[in-house]
């Protein structure tokens, strides 16, 4: 790998929230497709869950929020939170964070002040709260505010409901990675094992797709898996054209 990806790699691979899907670092209490996660690297308590896919954890994170902002979270007794200066409290305890400098993060990261209905309602402004919430539960990291919403509508395992009932080789293949960066990083770092033919081209497998590229970069190999995908799906289905 490069030495920007490898940098990457190494940072990603060492955020708890990152390794165990889990972007806003939820305790475990028995949620879908989640597990105890494994001993932390610091060899601190296991508390947190470990989601199967991204998409898991965001779908969780999302029914979370929603919960406090309801009103229906145990800890909301009824009231509906609405703002940072309703939720963070609770999400962020001053026993584990210093909440007033969280919130005032969120606030300057939303543009919005602490006492402003959040809007969770709107696909997108749950989408934005998410966002903000992973880059400082992990060191920066975040999906996209697309991937985040598609996830919570169920849409990132089928690109867009398309054969939702028989998922498809994209479930299997480029989406799954592109989307997890750990395992699209950790197969471009393969790249570097195989034997470089003269024409410093090699082939390369994401899931069922076959790429043929000279890039041994995360960007390089994303941009020629993503042709191969587009052509692949426009052959499928001709009418996306």
């Amino acid at each position: 790998l490069a030495t920007a990806d490898q940098k990457q790699l190494d940072k990603w691979s060492k955020i708890r929230g990152v390794r165990n899907n889990n972007p806003l670092n939820i305790n475990y209490i028995g949620q879908e497709n989640a597990s105890l996660e494994d001993t932390p690297l610091n060899g601190g308590k296991r508390r947190f869950a470990k989601f199967d896919t991204p998409d898991d954890g965001i779908r969780a994170a999302s029914k979370q929020l929603m919960l406090y902002y309801s009103g229906k979270s145990a800890h909301a007794k009824g009231v509906p939170m609405k703002t940072l200066e309703d939720i963070m409290p609770i999400f962020a305890p001053n026993n584990e964070n210093d909440t007033a400098a969280y919130i005032r993060t969120m606030s300057s990261k939303l543009q919005v002040s602490k006492k402003d209905d959040l809007e969770l309602n709107n696909p997108k402004k749950m989408a934005a709260l998410i966002k903000a919430l992973s880059e400082v539960e992990n060191n920066g990291f975040s999906y996209t505010p697309t991937q985040i919403q598609n996830a919570i509508s169920g849409k990132n395992n089928n690109w867009g409901n398309w054969n939702k009932n028989n998922r498809s080789w994209l479930d299997k293949s480029l989406l799954s990675n592109a989307y997890n960066p750990m395992a699209f990083i950790g197969q471009t770092q393969q790249l570097q094992t195989q034997k470089q033919p003269s024409n410093n081209y090699v082939t390369a497998n994401f899931g069922d797709i076959n790429i043929k590229t000279s890039s041994s970069t995360v960007s390089g190999n994303v941009a020629d898996a993503t042709e191969s995908a587009t052509s692949r799906m426009y052959q499928l289905i001709p009418s996306l054209r």
